[in-house]
Parts: C-alpha cells; sequence; structure tokens
C-alpha cells in the first residue's frame, strides 16, 4: 500500500489555463536501470487523453475550494497514479521534505522510505503550475514487490562503530589530520536487484585526505560499498600512502567535539554585539570580471610587475556590510566572509569600510569575494528567484589549505547551498571573477536540486551550469563581450590549467553512456563543456536575436526546478529547459532556440523537429577514455 500521510481533503481546482504549452517536448522518459516506469513525464492533454496519467477530482472541476492546502491535490494524483510511479502494490511511505516556489509554479518534494528509513535516492518531484495542476512528474522511486519488501533485512547486524571503523580505515585518514564538521551516521535502505539492502551511510569530513567524505556501508558485513567526496570539484581519490599510519577515529572525532564547544561559546559571547552592529555600504577595488579580459591583455601572467595590473581595478560599491566594534566586516545579508577552511587566518575589516588592497594582499580577495557573491545573488533576485541561497553564505576566501583549487560543499543535513572556500594556488582563486561565480552556481544549483545529485550525467550537468553562469555573467563586465568569449577561467585557467570551453566542438551527447564531472569525452572535449557548451551557445543566440541577456538566465534556472536529480541525464534536463522557455516566452523564438543548441550537440535528437526528444543512438559518438582533466 502506499501512505500518504496527508489529511484527506477535497481540491478543486480549474484547467481553464492548462499549465505549460507542450509542443515543445516528448510526454515521457523512461528509466533504463530494468525499472519499467517514467523518469520524467510531462502532464500533456494526450498523456491524459490516453488515460496513461488520471488527474484527480480536485484537479478537474470547476471550483476551487479556498484555503485548502494545494498538496492535498498533489498527493491525490500521486494516489490516482501510483501504479504508473511505481507506488501500487509495495510498502512505500512519502514524505514531503520539500516545497519549492519558482516562477512558473511549485514543486513538492517526496522522498521514498520503507518501514521509516530513508531510501537511497528514492524520490519523486511533482510540480503545479500556477493555476494548480500538475504540469510534469520527475520520478526516482524504486517499486518493490510486497513479499520483497516484506523479507527485507531490517536490523543491522554491526553496531555504528563498527561502520564508522569500516570508512575510517577504507578513508586512511592519516595522522595529524582534523576532522572538519560533525561526523554523522544514519541507517538507510539502498535498492538493490530488485529489493533493499540495509545499509548506514556515514558522513566523515577530514583534513587529509581531504574532503567531505559519504560512505554507504553494508550493515550486515561491513563492507563499503560506495565512497564518494560530497565537496564539489575536490576528487575523489582518498587512498593514502603505504608508509603513513592511520590516526586515531574516536581521538579526532573528541578532537573536534571540543573546537565545536568552543566555536558556539565564542557565538554566544558574541551574539550581544552582533545584535547591536550596524550596516553601511563599502567600496573595494576588485577585478571586474579579471585583468586579462578587462585589458583585452592575455600575455599577463601571475608573475607580471604590479604596475601591469594598475588599468584592470575597478571600483565598486560593497553593499550592506556590518559594522561592529569599530571596524567594518564582509558579512551583509547574502554572503559572510569567515575563517572556517584551512589555513586559518582571519578575514580582513577595515575602519573605514574602504579596502584599498590589491592583489597579492588577503584583503583583496576578501572583498573580491564578498562583491561578486552578492552581486549575484541580488541578480538572481532581480530575476524572481528570491528562494535560492537565500540566506548569508559563508565564504572562506583563503581556504583549501592554500591549495590551487576551490570548492562547495553542500548542506550536510538536506544537500542544499553549504559553504565556498576558495585556494590560492598560481592565481589566487578569487583574483578571477569567473571562478567566484561557478562556485557559487554550485551554490545555486544545489539550493535546487538538493542533495540526491548523484549518478547519471549529474557531474557534468552540475559542473556545466557553473560554467555556463561564469560565461553569462562575464558577458557583462568590461570586455567580457570582447575577449575571449567562449572561454570561463580566462586568467586563472589561462595562466595556470587549462581552462574550459562553452563552445564546444569535437564531441556529441552519446546516449550508450554516462558524463561524470572533469572527463574526456574524445575530440579534445570534456565533460562538463557537453552541458555548458549548448547553454552559453543559446544564451549568444537570443542576444544576438536582440533577446536581453536575463533571458536565457531566468530560463536555464527555472528548468532546473522540479529534476528528480538521482541519476538525472542530459535529455531529461535539456526537456526541462525547453519547456521553461517556452513557457517564460510563448510564442517568442526561445524555446527554438533552446532545442536548436541542444540538437546540435545531440542532446535532444536532431532529427526530431519541433520537439525535445531524447536520443537513441549517435553515429560517430565521441568515446574516449574518462581521464580527470579538470584543475584537480
Amino acid at each position: 500500500m502506499l501512505l500518504l500521510r496527508t489529511p484527506t481533503k477535497i481540491l478543486a481546482v480549474t484547467l481553464a489555463s492548462f499549465a505549460f504549452q507542450h509542443a515543445s517536448a516528448q510526454e515521457s522518459n523512461f528509466h533504463t536501470d530494468g525499472r519499467t516506469t517514467p523518469r520524467l513525464d510531462v502532464i500533456t492533454s494526450d498523456l491524459i487523453d490516453s488515460n496513461a496519467v488520471t488527474l484527480p477530482a480536485a484537479m478537474t472541476g470547476a471550483e476551487t475550494l479556498a484555503g485548502i492546502d494545494e498538496s492535498v491535490s498533489v498527493l491525490q494524483f500521486l494516489a490516482v497514479n501510483s501504479k504508473r510511479y511505481g507506488l501500487s502494490d509495495t510498502a512505500a511511505e512519502l514524505q514531503l521534505t520539500r516545497k519549492q516556489q519558482s516562477r512558473l509554479g511549485k514543486h513538492y518534494v517526496f522522498r521514498q522510505f520503507l518501514g521509516g528509513l530513508e531510501v537511497v535516492t528514492g524520490e519523486i518531484v511533482v510540480s503545479v503550475g500556477n493555476d494548480g495542476v500538475v504540469t510534469r512528474v520527475s520520478n526516482n522511486i524504486h517499486p518493490v514487490a510486497g513479499d520483497a519488501a516484506a523479507e527485507k533485512t531490517s536490523e543491522p547486524a554491526i553496531a555504528e562503530d563498527a561502520a564508522y571503523d569500516a570508512a575510517w580505515q577504507d578513508l586512511g585518514v592519516v595522522d595529524g589530520a582534523a576532522v572538519l564538521e560533525q561526523p554523522t551516521i544514519s541507517l538507510k535502505y539502498l535498492p538493490s536487484d530488485g529489493g533493499f539492502r540495509l545499509v548506514y551511510e556515514a558522513n566523515i569530513a577530514v583534513s587529509e585526505p581531504y574532503g567531505y567524505w559519504q560512505y554507504l556501508i553494508d550493515a550486515g558485513t561491513g563492507e563499503v560499498i560506495q565512497a564518494r567526496n560530497r565537496a564539489t570539484d575536490l576528487g575523489d581519490a582518498h587512498k593514502r600512502a603505504a608508509t603513513e599510519t592511520t590516526a586515531d577515529r574516536l581521538e579526532l572525532f573528541r578532537d573536534y567535539e571540543m573546537r565545536a564547544l568552543q566555536q558556539r561559546l565564542s557565538a554566544m559571547e558574541a551574539a550581544p554585539v552582533a545584535a547591536s552592529a550596524a550596516v553601511s555600504n563599502g567600496k573595494a577595488q576588485v577585478f571586474d570580471p579579471d585583468p586579462i579580459t578587462t585589458l583585452q591583455d592575455s600575455s599577463l601572467t601571475d608573475t607580471s610587475d604590479a604596475s601591469a595590473f594598475d588599468d584592470a581595478y575597478q571600483e565598486r560599491e560593497l553593499m550592506e556590510l556590518t559594522e561592529r566594534d569599530g571596524a567594518f566586516h564582509l558579512e551583509g545579508p547574502w554572503v559572510q566572509v569567515v575563517d572556517w577552511d584551512r589555513p586559518f587566518v582571519d578575514p580582513t575589516t577595515t575602519p573605514d569600510g574602504i579596502w584599498t588592497a590589491l592583489r597579492g594582499d588577503l584583503g583583496f580577495n576578501d572583498a573580491m569575494t564578498y562583491y561578486h557573491i552578492d552581486q549575484t545573488q541580488r541578480y538572481l533576485r532581480s530575476l524572481g528567484y528570491i528562494d535560492i541561497v537565500a540566506r548569508p553564505i559563508e565564504v572562506d576566501a583563503n581556504g583549501v589549505n592554500g591549495g590551487d583549487n576551490s570548492y562547495h560543499v553542500p548542506d550536510l543535513t538536506t544537500g542544499r547551498s553549504g559553504r565556498l572556500a576558495f585556494g590560492h594556488g598560481c592565481v589566487d582563486d578569487n583574483e578571477d571573477a569567473d571562478v567566484i561565480w561557478h562556485e557559487y552556481g554550485h551554490a545555486i544549483h544545489a539550493d535546487i536540486v538538493g542533495s540526491n545529485w548523484t549518478s547519471g550525467d549529474t557531474g557534468a550537468m552540475g559542473e556545466g551550469f557553473g560554467d555556463y553562469l561564469a560565461a553569462s555573467l562575464s558577458l557583462r563586465a568590461t570586455g567580457g563581450a570582447n575577449f575571449q568569449l567562449d572561454r570561463v577561467f580566462n586568467w586563472d585557467g589561462g595562466t595556470c590549467w587549462a581552462g574550459r570551453s562553452v563552445n564546444m566542438t569535437g564531441a556529441v551527447y552519446d546516449p550508450g553512456r554516462t558524463y561524470p564531472d572533469h572527463v574526456g569525452i574524445g575530440g579534445g572535449a570534456v565533460s562538463d563543456e557537453l552541458w555548458g557548451s549548448p547553454l552559453f551557445q543559446a544564451q549568444l543566440a537570443l542576444v544576438a536575436a536582440g533577446k536581453p541577456m536575463d533571458d536565457a538566465d531566468a530560463i536555464i534556472i527555472e528548468g532546473m526546478f522540479g529534476i528528480s536529480s538521482a541519476g538525472a541525464r542530459m535529455p531529461d534536463l535539456a526537456m526541462l529547459t525547453v519547456l521553461a522557455a517556452e513557457a517564460l516566452f510563448p510564442g517568442d523564438i526561445h524555446a527554438g532556440v533552446f532545442l536548436d543548441s541542444f540538437q546540435r550537440y545531440n542532446i535532444c535528437d536532431p532529427n526530431q523537429s519541433g520537439a525535445c526528444v531524447a536520443p537513441t543512438s549517435v553515429a560517430g559518438a565521441a568515446g574516449g577514455a574518462e581521464t580527470p582533466v579538470s584543475k584537480n
């Protein structure tokens, strides 16, 4: 049976403006892993007329009952379509864990549970238009017959400490390392061979091997099933050298607890001062976006004379800084520059709110980071997205233990936006606004898609969106439209590593494989570029046609809402992006421009005119070994 924990009230809504137009998308994409259920349904009139999907009475009545929670009708929709989505004849429980608002409607995210335990990646998302009618369903429910569900193991054979130890030994935490966040462990069910496998999910963040590690451990045998780094851009390599010894887990856990207690006490002591703080604007010298773009000079390097950068600095206003204890702090409504990652160095302050530091000074990096993140959040809000990272995100502008990398680590509990850290190897990463925008793009993306963004093509799509955001914002900056238009990380990448393209050639989408992040896919191309390129080329085509730059940004952000993220494929998100273009700009060229761009990369089948249909093959698709080619 399907357990729907909600009041049994009836909600009547009208079909007067039946949600979105759907001429530019196929109706359904199905799972290809043995499940026979749809992975993505676009709820068209044809799908309803064929009885493939049924709208409950609450969504077909002529009257609306005021004051009734819309989630009631969403649950009724799932109940009457339970067989289609793999919810019938199971012991599945659904819990509404999140409700999101986008410009086109609301998105209800339900997690799948069995016997009170969460099913790993089990999720279904129902999107409802502003008229109250279901517009699409993104489904990652794992159906299991009743007898298989009844036979599942419900009691672990090993204790939590044993599971922690298994992860710790596999991770190879070395002497001298530190724990970076509160370790957690919980029992979950992992879908496996038509049934469910009882596992521990253990989360351990350490400084060496550096990362925010998530483990799945068999709760019966202690076998390590999966290990991954939750932090974007840090990579998954984690084996210690044979000469290194493993640190004492319990000792490091205790050390972390003591540090965390001290931090809480310090925060309590600082609370009265923070409550009395004033808010004022300040100023800083920044690069916007970077020195070689502003100066149109690719000959600059990290070791060029300081005077070579003089004309690249631009004065910008720092909005809503915090003033306390006689100093201005880079803490505002949308970003807080804090010290949470190694090396532990306090952020800079000034007595008057004016940051005059130039490159080579930590104050310059602090001000760069604050300015560009704050402005990006304000831009998001101008587009109508007021609930994405709608808080001051914590950023360590001098982190990553000084390494030549930067990263976003999602919130441990929700999987949504968490914290950012920027490293300073070679060119300091936050001297290049592209890097700041890209990493904040990860936070934006995580805030929309949540914790299940794993497997399938998710790695490449997450990176590709960050690349797109950097390229799109750079397009608006001084010199951005006239210099290395199709490159991202022009300064950091052009000087210290290869950087990436948003006009990739040499490879197209192959539906017979998946696309992790940062891997070579043949033809000199990188997996991340396969998603970022069609997005940015659509942006350029719209701008060339006289459309505002904001249009493409809004379309791409809107398209990311309402997708069940585990195992998501590029054709799924392409379909939603085309639908978003169609709904935000009905009767205009936007949907056609995005469809054409996706078809040129075979993400939408180029042989299907007027619709984003998932490709089934590709002639001469580039293969190539999956060799890491990122800055990592």
